[in-house]
């Protein structure tokens, strides 16, 4: 008889499944323990999942440079106060 470690064998979840996994729980409409329930995953999975998606989206968000180009002068300075007549 051939022996088991009584795991199942672990289920393989899309990429689409996992980005509306992560967009579910994000907005609040579904917990971890009950994302991991509905889609017969373990709630480390979720985890794994919400720490794959922050990591992505911060080492992109590293590579692409932030705000607007600089430039001699700038065009978004305050407008100067008026004084009251």
């Amino acid at each position: 008889m051939p022996q088991t470690s009584g795991r199942r064998p672990p289920k393989k979840l899309s990429a689409e499944t996992k980005w509306e996994i992560f967009l579910q729980i994000t907005a609040g409409e579904i917990s971890q323990a009950d994302a991991a329930r509905r889609w017969a995953v373990d709630v480390s999975t979720i985890i794994g999942i919400r720490r794959t998606v922050k990591d992505a989206a911060m080492a992109a968000l590293a590579r692409s440079p932030g705000g607007r180009p600089r430039s001699g002068t700038s065009s978004w300075r305050r407008p100067a106060s008026r004084s009251p007549s």
